[in-house]
């Protein structure tokens, strides 16, 4: 059974196995030394009742197979907030199953960043990981393509 819930501190082992998948399978992000502390900072100022990061995991048969994490930060130039996506990230061998857990997410994240005063939210796949089903998936969520991304390394 797949389940969407907030992370415990207890999950931090398996969120750090995610993030280490992450990390070595993203064509961006290989050669990216990962820190574990910064993955357990992460999740624990998640789980701060005033915390400007929002974490959810979605399991399966009481693993965690994915995470969506996000924040809500000040515009540069106002105070206004917009609330954006850190990580969404599903191990590849759970993804045929994880509509409903990724909708789940993602109306969780919303409602969060709306509490948080967000007046937009933005999901970004810069990973380099995600194919044209999460395209698709978002733009069914409502989310409407804007701007562009490029990179370059230093």
């Amino acid at each position: 059974m797949i389940k969407v819930r907030e992370p415990s501190i207890d999950d931090f082992r398996e969120i750090l196995a995610l993030a280490t998948w992450f990390q070595e399978n993203s064509p961006y992000f290989a050669d990216i030394p990962l820190e574990p502390r910064k993955v357990f900072d992460l999740l624990a100022t998640s789980l701060l009742p005033d915390g400007a990061i929002f974490v959810n995991v979605t399991e399966k048969d009481g693993k965690i197979i994915g995470m969506f994490a996000g924040s809500v930060t000040e515009y540069f130039f106002s105070k206004e907030k917009i609330a954006t996506d850190i990580a969404l990230v599903f191990y590849p061998d759970s993804r045929k199953d994880i509509y409903g857990a990724m909708k789940q997410m993602v109306s969780n994240f919303e409602d969060w960043a709306k509490a948080n005063g967000a007046r937009e939210i933005c999901i970004a796949n810069a990973a380099g990981l995600a194919g044209e089903s999460l395209n698709k998936f978002l733009e069914r969520q409502g989310y409407v393509p804007k701007g562009f991304i490029f990179k370059k390394g230093a």
